[in-house]
C-alpha cells in the first residue's frame, strides 16, 4: 500500500463520471497557413505605413487585408496591356 492510497477516494466503474468536452469551433485558417496567400515584402514610406495601422485601429480588418483590398481593386479597374 503506498503512502497516498487512503487520499484517493475508491470509486467503482459505475459511480465514476463522465465528461463530456465541449465541441470546439474550428478556426479559420490562418493566413500564413492558406495556400490562398502569399507572403511578400514591399517597401511604403513610414509615415503612409503609421497613419494607416493609427486607422485601423479598433477595426476588424488588419494591415493585410487593407493592402489586399487595394491591389484587388487596381486589378479590377486596370486594363490589361
Amino acid at each position: 500500500m503506498g503512502k497516498y492510497d487512503a487520499l484517493t477516494p475508491i470509486v467503482s466503474d459505475s459511480q465514476q463520471r463522465t465528461t463530456i468536452e465541449p465541441a470546439r469551433k474550428a478556426r479559420p485558417l490562418a493566413k500564413s497557413r492558406n495556400p490562398e496567400y502569399r507572403q511578400i515584402s514591399v517597401y511604403i514610406q513610414r509615415s503612409i505605413h503609421d497613419e494607416a495601422l493609427r486607422r485601423l485601429i479598433g477595426r476588424s480588418e488588419d494591415f493585410s487585408d487593407l493592402v489586399n483590398d487595394l491591389i484587388s481593386d487596381w486589378v479590377k479597374r486596370d486594363t490589361p496591356l
